[in-house]
């Protein structure tokens, strides 16, 4: 078997028009950030799955209020907008922000005005600690609205206004490049902002700089803001389809892409490449292009990370074994943006991991000869969160980020690139169809492909690291040939030697007591704690660690040599408390 003959199918097969209308569709629907017309992408989406002869099309309603726990995600709360405007009080013709011409302008989840809309004076604030009052004002700041929130809240501000962006060296460097953009709010004191009533706009930086022009030339100058928008009761559906593998006892390949998001490259490009797939592999399956699976495929979208595990919450019937997920997959040059492969944490390495490098190698070398991409240790910051062992499902993520256009209204559909999209096609395509296809001939050409990743990983790491890379080695190639063969893989031994505990307590053993990603939800302890995991690949390794045989000292070591450090005892030390705070909420326990 080869990997080549798949991605060139899918390539000839991939069609741009197509998969750009795809693109198109779900952006138009989505760049509002309301959650009507979320809805109207999840319609599109399961439509289009069955066009493209998808099985088992299904649309999961998961309740969206802000409380309710999905696999260990909460959904913020159904939240719809109308219409919203920030003018100079005294000519309504100078406009600031209008959410009909540019979405993003309002935040997402801000509430209603007065449907008269409310007039204040503004008030510039960039130093937090020496704030001036700002009772019944609106804020102006560069500062992130996360930090404006508590003084308005405190203070008693009306409303905020900023320009802030983040910026990224060599890609988004300065406010000049920002012109005209306004960035995406999507956490304004979310889940819930009817108690405080503070609303919010993000503005571009040259139309919070006519604000401050206006306010220094005169310090009582008023903004009228308008905003018809507010939390309501509603749903943010997963949407799946599959193609049938011909042994339904076999396990099934998991594909995600988000949704929900008001980006074109973040994240319709990941889900307008799926749906695109989904075309791609059945008229090639029917053409004899590609093989008729073995194991089913399946391609599931929704909200980000809560969207993919609730999906494998509320379907533990479905056997997942690999897992790939399309995030910003749409444009690279046109975004100063490079192609990132999120691997695998060391913990869960297996054999995908090291074909897709080589898919990238070939595509490079027969598609796109200019193509860079960039490989990424494990990140907690998309839908590869699933990849946490005790899921059994390794999985990887394409992901285009940092870009000058993440998370603003400058992300468009007019930026994606048809050789970047046409190009990921073929290898994500592939590797679900490879990944569907294996079996026990193919065991000797992957295990030689996982070699060569180890051998090259090796090659410039530390003595440690190298030791941790040839266990996680064994371990993918156990897991491989299980797999092939149908098998349950056995027990892999780590192989190399550690440091002996320093005392009795770091010898305890914890043992975990849910499966996936640590994010708080349903854990008040950890809620009080300085400890905030979801979104954090630092603090998402060691419970990965944590297989109910390890001890604290050797989670804390194996954790230590995954990050290039040997940090052990100070590890050591937090570890301690962080897993107190984790057994108090019952997300492990201590072995008896």
């Amino acid at each position: 078997m080869h990997y080549q003959p798949y991605m060139d199918a899918i390539y000839k097969r991939f069609s741009w028009e197509r998969c750009l209308g795809f693109v198109t569709e779900i952006y138009n629907n989505d760049h509002w950030f309301r959650t009507s017309s979320f809805l109207k992408t999840a319609d599109f989406c399961a439509e289009t799955m069955r066009r493209a002869g998808l099985s088992e099309v299904e649309q999961m309603q998961l309740k969206a209020d802000g409380t309710i726990s999905h696999g260990g995600w909460v959904f913020p709360t159904a939240w719809d907008a109308r219409a919203a405007r920030l003018t100079l009080a005294d000519n309504p013709d100078t406009v600031f922000a209008d959410y009909e011409q540019i979405p993003c302008s309002l935040c997402m989840y801000c509430p209603a005005t007065p449907p008269e809309g409310v007039t204040a004076e503004v008030v510039i604030v960039e130093d937090f600690e020496n704030a001036p009052d700002v009772r019944g004002k609106m804020i102006l700041t560069s500062q992130s609205f996360g930090k404006a929130a508590a003084l308005a809240k405190k203070g008693g501000a009306i409303g905020i206004l900023s320009d802030f962006f983040p910026y990224y060296p060599g890609v988004r460097d300065n406010r000049e490049q920002m012109k005209g953009v306004s960035r995406w709010e999507g956490g304004f004191i979310a889940p819930k902002n009817n108690p405080t009533g503070i609303f919010g706009f993000s503005l571009s930086p040259d139309k919070a700089d006519e604000i401050r022009e206006l306010v220094k030339k005169d310090p009582s100058v008023r903004l009228h803001a308008f905003v018809d928008a507010g939390v309501i009761e509603g749903t943010l559906p997963t949407i799946s389809g599959c193609i049938p593998g011909s042994d339904p006892d076999a396990e099934e390949i998991f594909l995600y892409g988000h949704l929900y998001e008001p980006g074109a490259n973040d994240n319709a490009s990941g889900t307008g490449l799926l749906l695109e797939l989904a075309f791609c592999l059945n008229e090639a399956i029917a053409a004899g292009e590609l093989p008729r699976p073995r194991r089913t495929i399946r391609i599931v979208m929704g909200y980000e990370c809560g969207g993919s595990a609730a999906y494998l919450a509320y379907h533990p019937e479905r056997k997942h074994c690999l897992g790939v997920v399309a995030d910003m997959v749409g444009a690279e040059v046109a975004d100063n943006g490079v192609l990132g492969l999120w691997h695998d944490p060391m913990s869960n390495w297996s054999v995908l991991d090291s074909v897709a490098s080589a898919m990238m190698t070939a595509s490079r070398e027969n598609y796109q000869p200019d193509f860079v991409w960039k490989e990424t240790p494990f990140d907690a910051g998309s839908d590869n969160v699933i990849s946490d062992p005790s899921r059994g499902m390794p999985t990887i993520g394409f992901v285009v980020c940092p870009t000058i256009s993440y998370h603003s209204s400058m992300d468009t559909p007019d930026r994606m690139e048809e050789k970047v999209m046409h190009r990921n096609a073929a290898v994500v395509g592939a590797l679900a169809i490879l990944g569907a296809s294996m079996n026990e001939n193919d065991i000797p050409f992957l295990t030689e492909l996982l070699h060569e990743q180890i051998e090259r990983d090796c090659a410039s790491a530390p003595e440690d690291k190298q030791k941790l890379w040839r266990y996680a080695e064994r371990k993918a190639e156990a897991e491989l040939i299980a797999l092939c063969r149908g098998e349950q893989p056995q027990p892999v031994e780590l192989g190399f030697e550690l440091p002996a505990p320093p005392n009795e307590s770091a010898a305890r053993i914890p043992v975990r007591d849910r499966k996936g990603t640590v994010t708080g939800v349903d854990a008040p302890a950890l809620a009080k704690s300085q400890w905030h995991p979801a979104w954090s690949a630092h603090m998402q390794l060691p419970v990965f660690w944590a297989d109910g045989n390890r001890t604290l000292w050797e989670i804390a070591c194996l954790y230590a040599i995954e990050e290039d450090q040997n940090d052990f005892m100070e590890r050591l030390s937090w570890l301690t408390d962080y897993f107190e705070v984790l057994a108090e909420d019952k997300i492990l326990h201590w072995k008896e």
